[in-house]
């Protein structure tokens, strides 16, 4: 049996406390997914693979979230036609439930581009290094596998990513709590949030409060494209 009250009126389910907490963080992640819309003369949206997790505590809460999860994506692609935004070619968007989240939900984006097998570039950050073949690559506290983790507690946990885009690397801003600083040419510049940067050959970011930056290396045959 549930362990949740059902309340039944003239056939109709009519929401808990619990469904109507549930309800109101589906709707803030529906707000902040359409925040991620780039608005101008054609809306677009920056991201073509989504994924939301949110957060379940028992098995009577996984219960609650099945019918609202339902229709989420077509929530969400009814809000976009309501600002004419197409979403890209290829667009992917996975729901799920977890017992393992700290927070409400979260919320994984990144714009994927198959792998040509050709480096673009590299990540250097300390001693380590990640080549740069397409791949999306996070940073932050909790990064991704395969991100660069950043052990310093004025860095957010997705605080940024670096996105392949017709074979160049851009630096994109997902914290807005926690800043980043690009320093280029001697001259340093806030990256702002949502924003995009395309990176050359010898750019440093500096997440958050740190010192130790996180520098972009283009490829030779990249780095004269900059």
């Amino acid at each position: 049996m549930l362990n949740r009250m059902i309340d039944i009126v003239k056939g109709k389910i009519l929401p808990t406390s619990n469904d109507s907490e549930s309800v109101r963080i589906r709707s803030r992640v529906l707000d902040e997914l359409e925040g991620e819309v780039r608005l101008g003369l054609k809306p677009k949206f920056v991201w073509n693979r989504v994924r939301v997790t949110f957060r379940s505590v028992s098995a009577g809460e996984d219960e609650v979230w099945k019918p609202l999860l339902g229709d989420f994506e077509a929530l969400f692609r009814k809000r976009l036609r309501r600002i004419e935004c197409k979403l890209p070619d290829g667009f992917s968007l996975r729901i799920a439930v977890s017992r393992e989240l700290d927070e409400p939900y979260r919320i994984e984006k990144e714009w994927f581009e198959a792998p040509k097998n050709e480096e673009v570039g590299a990540l250097c950050y300390g001693e380590g290094k990640i080549m740069l073949t397409g791949q999306t690559v996070a940073l932050g506290r909790t990064p991704a596998p395969g991100g660069i983790r950043l052990d310093d507690r004025s860095v957010s946990r997705e605080h940024g990513r670096a996105v392949c885009h017709d074979a160049s690397y851009y630096y994109v801003q997902c914290s807005t709590t926690s800043s980043t600083r690009l320093l280029r040419d001697g001259r340093y510049r806030d990256v702002l949030p949502r924003a995009g940067v395309r990176l050359k050959h010898g750019d440093r970011l500096y997440c958050g409060r740190g010192s130790t930056p996180i520098i972009f290396e283009a490829t030779e045959r990249h780095s004269e494209k900059h």
